[in-house]
C-alpha cells in the first residue's frame, strides 16, 4: 500500500512498544522490525508486558486511520541463561526463533 501506509505501521508500533516496555531500550533493527533489551520492571514483568503489547498492537489495527490491508503482527522472547548463552548473539537467535514460530501460528494456524 506504499511507504507512508508502511511509514504509519511502523510509527504506531515504536509507539507501543516504547509505552509497553517504558523502562527498557527499543531499537529498530531493520524496515519493520524491532528489538527491546527488556530491563528493570519490564524484565520482571515480562510476560505480562508481552500480553500487554498484543493486546495493544491488536487494538491499534481495529482502530487504526490507514484502511488499507491489517497489518500483521509477530513477537518473540528469549532470557539470557548463564552457562549456556556464550554471549547476547545466543539469546538474539532464540528471540528469532519465538519470533518466526509465532509468526507461522498466526499465518498457518499452526
Amino acid at each position: 500500500f506504499g511507504h507512508d501506509v508502511g511509514d504509519e505501521y511502523i510509527r504506531n508500533s515504536c509507539k507501543i512498544l516504547c509505552d509497553v516496555f517504558k523502562h527498557s531500550s527499543v531499537f529498530r533493527v531493520g524496515g519493520d522490525e524491532f528489538e527491546v533489551i527488556v530491563t528493570g520492571d519490564d524484565y520482571i514483568n515480562r510476560d505480562e508486558r508481552m500480553k500487554m503489547l498484543r493486546n495493544r498492537i491488536e487494538k491499534a489495527s481495529k482502530i487504526s486511520s490507514v484502511k488499507e490491508g491489517k497489518a500483521s503482527f509477530a513477537a518473540g522472547i528469549a532470557v539470557y541463561e548463564p552457562g549456556t548463552d556464550e554471549g547476547v548473539a545466543n539469546v538474539k537467535k532464540r528471540a528469532d526463533v519465538a519470533m518466526y514460530q509465532n509468526k507461522a501460528l498466526h499465518r498457518y494456524g499452526a
